[in-house]
């Protein structure tokens, strides 16, 4: 004995492979020519060359290096036991939000970017008045107090 089906489209019960709605049904076309047109070729081939997997693989250890050179500033911040460090040679609580300042800019000397004695913790204010300082031409100064600061700090 023959079981009939249900159509999906109009519910009736049909016997067979099709219903008779389907027969004249047309299915939807799809248009396989950005596949194999000029523009997907041309991707293709830059996909398997060589500056491609070059520019990946740069990509993916700068992500890797920058993530492991980094110094977060919550630790610089425990280091120094969350204190302000003011121009004067000067350690005080401050309750503001603290930001990491460098004794020596990235400018002048890009090898102590991330050295951890080149780094000290400011009150937004203090970092302004610093950098003042810095521009009104006392800048050595400066650095060796805040330098004498952190040295007198640490244990």
């Amino acid at each position: 004995m023959n079981f009939g089906k249900f159509c999906n489209h109009c519910g009736k019960i049909f016997y067979g492979e099709r219903c008779s709605c389907q027969k004249n049904v047309k299915r939807k076309q799809y248009d396989n020519s950005f596949y194999h047109g000029k523009h997907w070729i041309q991707l293709s081939k830059f996909i398997k060359s060589r500056d491609y997997l070059q520019d990946r693989l740069v990509m993916y250890f700068r992500k890797i290096y920058s993530s492991k050179t980094t110094i977060p500033s919550n630790e610089i911040t425990r280091r120094l036991y969350y204190y302000c460090i003011t121009p004067e040679g000067n350690a005080r609580f401050d309750n503001d939000k603290l930001i990491v300042h460098h004794i020596i800019p990235r400018d002048e000397d890009a090898s102590k970017q991330y050295d951890i004695n080149n780094l000290i913790t400011v009150s937004n204010n203090i970092h302004e008045y610093i950098h003042q300082l810095y521009k009104s031409g006392c800048k050595e100064e400066v650095q060796k107090l805040l330098q004498a600061a952190v040295e007198e700090m640490l244990p």
